[in-house]
């Protein structure tokens, strides 16, 4: 792939506006468009610090946004490392990345965009029944 092409990212965590990845150095000078955008067939998960989507049949709608980046290939290098994907079916890998359609929400229809599905250990995560993760809780004082 050509590293001036651009490619599109569902995200529904911590990379979303407002959240502390979104900034995340090496890949926030190369996003180029954020719409808000949906996936159809989902469980969102609360899992503390982060969420975790898990992709079925039948699920739910997850609310999140399209990041659309130039040099799509380098991104998804260093969020392959902040997600902890390291290849197809390796055991280690705390989410896999997959291509998947999603909605847009301005009404321009679907697109296929690469998501980070969580593969990790769903003990004591708490179903996010609204879809919409807003962001870690703050500790008491």
């Amino acid at each position: 792939m050509d590293q001036s092409e651009t490619g599109h990212i569902f995200v529904y965590g911590s990379l979303k506006q407002g959240e502390p990845l979104y900034f995340l150095k090496g890949i926030r000078d190369l996003r180029v468009e954020v719409l808000p955008a949906r996936v159809q067939g989902g469980l969102l998960y609360n899992l503390g610090p982060f969420p975790g989507v898990v992709l079925k049949s039948g699920g739910c709608e997850v609310i999140g946004e399209v990041h659309r980046f130039r040099q799509i290939e380098m991104v998804l290098d260093i969020l392959d490392q902040v997600e902890e994907y390291y290849g197809e079916g390796d055991p280690n890998n705390l989410y896999r990345r997959v291509e998947h359609e999603v909605e847009l929400l301005n009404g321009e229809g679907f697109i296929s965009c690469w998501i980070y599905e969580y593969v990790g250990s769903l003990e004591g995560a708490n179903l996010i029944e609204s879809g919409v993760w807003y962001g870690a809780p703050v500790p008491p004082d």
